[in-house]
């Protein structure tokens, strides 16, 4: 008898660990691409799942939205898509335009993109999604002013590549599983990519920091270009633009979008409007062009930790993108102010600009402390702001006076507000700058369980500022009036306290009519600067 044959044992083998191996290859592939399409962390599945407490919330999705941002147009094949930078990303619900003739509607506009960009964009859409009619396309100043406009071609064979990373990748597993751990134990809504492109604020957000950084942060642009030139190559992407909307017949609009006054007073000061009007006559010239640029009540929103209007002084908010969109399709609802859209021409174009400029510096002159402060932060640029830091300082301290205090009341425009001994709020704290004190504190109508009218101050028989309130403080609201939100505010006196030596105190406009003097502790940097008037224990709200 022989002995076996060790190469036949060895052939037996080999040929069921292979079949064992790729069986479970397969069927690992399986459970990640089951896995993966099940779980949607980006979006993009077929099967379209989305249920409370396992996927609803997509946390990942935000950071590779300019890779899925072509998947989703091939996909949906909208009727209209929107291109534009973030403020249009963070601003267009495109389910605005549900049931009217531009939808379905997509918001595929990119963070940080350019206009030679945007040309590649249009042009891979209109291969990708002949379904395309209507396109919606930013104009923003800073697109022109020297932004590359080269973009990187753009196959349509890299989609399949792009679904197939997002599919069959170990990112795309772990990212699967931290969106179902966050939506089942976290559950808190977050910044993120909602379902039809557009980027989501979640609850809480305060964009009153970035108003506070906006002077450094604008005159940090400024320094490293020294100029506003408008830029050739922008201008002739848009030409590109609108060379492929005729060859995929789409229907082209562009949208100069809102700017806040922060911005306008920016142009103002570098003295920038013939720049603008510039811009805006060429644009006019080549294409239709809606503005939402108009200085409004809107464009003027105060900073606050929560505003209605802005995330920030760039970024516009979903309320204004909303009401865009009615405007387009004439629609605006009641409160949308009534210059909120205007179709520009070159025959317009010199009065609106006009407009803007007249009303920035309207708006200056009731808000010299925010123009101080931006001319502070310019040190040497653009000529240096000694100047014109003097002419604001000066303009500032002549036009404060906007009543008189009288020993039973104080008047202002022509109203009596009768003062009252009722405790009314705080003052937290007080400091000295170049433009005067800036106070901080909190009011409440406790007998109206309501906000105050407003905050004034005054310096002996003058009422020299007034302010309101536009915080939220929630121990105020339990400890002392339900209603009273907003309560907390800022205010700046002009007050200098290298000579001012009369008392500052603060009073609280009431419902009712009558004043009430603001409770204060704090002694200033000058003795008696503050009139001292000791806040109270708080006691329980009833």
């Amino acid at each position: 008898m022989s002995a076996p044959s060790s190469t036949s044992s060895s052939e037996g083998v080999a040929p069921g660990f292979l079949r064992w191996l790729l069986g479970g290859c397969v069927g690992a592939a399986a459970l990640v691409v089951g896995l993966v399409t099940v779980v949607d962390p980006y979006g993009i599945s077929p099967l379209g799942v989305s249920l409370s407490g396992f996927n609803a919330i997509k946390p990942k999705r935000k950071d590779i939205d300019r890779l899925i941002k072509p998947i989703e147009v091939w996909q949906k094949q909208p009727k209209t898509v929107v291109l534009g930078t973030s403020r249009i990303h963070q601003s267009i619900d495109p389910s605005v335009l549900d049931g009217s003739r531009f939808a379905p509607a997509y918001n595929a506009s990119v963070p940080a993109v350019s206009l030679g960009m945007n040309v590649a964009y249009l042009d891979l859409y209109g291969r990708i999604a002949p379904s395309i009619e209507n396109a919606f396309v930013e104009i923003y100043l800073y697109n022109f002013l020297g932004q590359g406009q080269t973009a990187d071609p753009m196959p349509a064979w890299h989609l399949l590549r792009d679904v197939f990373s997002l599919t069959f990748s170990g990112n795309a597993v772990i990212d699967s599983l931290a969106t179902v751990a966050h939506n089942r134990f976290d559950r808190r809504s977050v910044y993120e990519v909602r379902p039809g492109g557009y980027f989501f604020y979640p609850a809480g957000h305060d964009p009153s920091g970035t108003f506070s950084a906006f002077p450094a942060g604008m005159w940090d642009i400024f320094r490293r270009t020294r100029t506003l030139t408008l830029s050739d190559a922008a201008f002739a992407s848009v030409d590109q633009i609108i060379e492929t909307a005729k060859r995929r017949n789409i229907a082209l609009t562009f949208l100069a979008t809102p700017n806040h006054a922060y911005f306008d007073y920016y142009i103002d000061t570098v003295d920038a409007w013939g720049l603008v009007e510039e811009w805006l006559t060429r644009l006019t010239a080549k294409a239709d062009v809606y503005s939402f640029a108009q200085a409004n009540a809107w464009s003027k929103e105060p900073p606050a930790s929560r505003m209605a209007y802005w995330n920030d002084p760039i970024h516009f908010s979903l309320e204004v993108g909303k009401a865009m969109q009615l405007a387009l399709l004439g629609r605006a609802e009641p409160g949308t102010p009534p210059n909120f859209m205007v179709r520009l021409t070159p025959d317009n174009v010199k009065e609106h600009v006009a407009q803007r400029r007249e009303a920035i510096r309207a708006w200056t002159k009731r808000n010299l402390p925010f123009a101080l402060t931006f001319e502070n932060a310019r040190g040497d640029l653009a000529g240096g702001g000694a100047a014109r830091i003097a002419e604001l300082r000066a303009a500032y301290f002549t036009i404060a006076e906007i009543g008189t205090a009288e020993a039973d009341g104080l008047l202002i425009e022509s109203t009596h507000h009768p003062i009252v001994s009722r405790f009314a709020g705080a003052i937290e704290s007080a400091s000295p700058g170049p433009v005067g004190i800036t106070v901080t504190g909190w009011a409440a109508d406790q007998a109206a369980n309501k906000p105050v009218q407003a905050i004034v101050a005054t310096v002996g028989n003058r009422i020299v500022a007034r302010s309101e309130p536009v915080g939220r403080r929630v121990d105020i609201e339990q400890n002392i009036a339900s209603g009273a939100f907003p309560s907390s505010f800022t205010l700046i006196a002009p007050v200098d306290v290298t000579q001012q030596r009369e008392p500052l105190k603060l009073y609280a406009l009431m419902a009712d009519g009558t004043a009430a003097q603001l409770a204060s502790g704090w002694s200033g940097p000058t003795s008696g600067l503050v009139a001292d008037h000791k806040p109270p224990a708080l006691a329980p709200y009833r």
